[in-house]
């Protein structure tokens, strides 16, 4: 028969357990009860903190702690190393110019897919990723994407089943 399609794992990046508990992700966890919201975080022996993570995890929310980094950041081969005891395979990064670059850096990233809509912004707007000791980067396989007046440019850093 076929293979068994499992559902998405929406999977949060948040030290300090900021996440409100009023937040719309928090709720649909909180109805849904699918298991299916998972928020990594550091560890911190705080009252508050520990009254957050219990906060979330009544809310349906599965909360994971794992090491912090430089910077106060996850460190995101212990949060790869998780979720692949978890059986997860494949995981789509959408985020800001400093966990894209933390990614790139790390050495995380096989796969770029990168959107981009015919808009061009002045100085003040946010890059991709914020590369530390990077000179640039080379995609292989390389394939243009039209939706619409959009496009995306996917490629490989690395073939991931070398």
């Amino acid at each position: 028969g076929k293979p068994r399609r499992r559902p998405l794992l929406r999977v949060i990046l948040d030290s300090q357990l900021r996440l409100p508990l009023d937040s719309s992700i928090v709720q649909n966890a909180s109805r849904e009860r699918r298991n299916d919201l998972l928020v990594f975080c550091g560890t911190v022996d705080s009252h508050q903190f520990q009254a957050k993570r219990t906060q979330l995890e009544r809310a349906g929310v599965r909360v994971e702690s794992v090491s912090v980094g430089a910077g106060g950041r996850l460190e995101l081969q212990s949060v790869l190393r998780c979720l692949a005891r978890l059986e997860v395979t494949s995981v789509m990064i959408e985020g800001g110019s400093k966990v894209n670059g933390a990614a790139l850096t790390s050495g995380v990233v096989d796969k770029l897919f990168l959107y981009y809509a015919p808009k061009i912004f002045g100085e003040h707007a946010i890059p991709f990723a914020r590369l530390a000791g990077f000179s640039s980067i080379s995609l292989r396989n390389v394939q243009l994407h039209r939706f619409g007046e959009d496009f995306a440019v996917e490629g490989y850093i690395r073939d991931p089943y070398e």
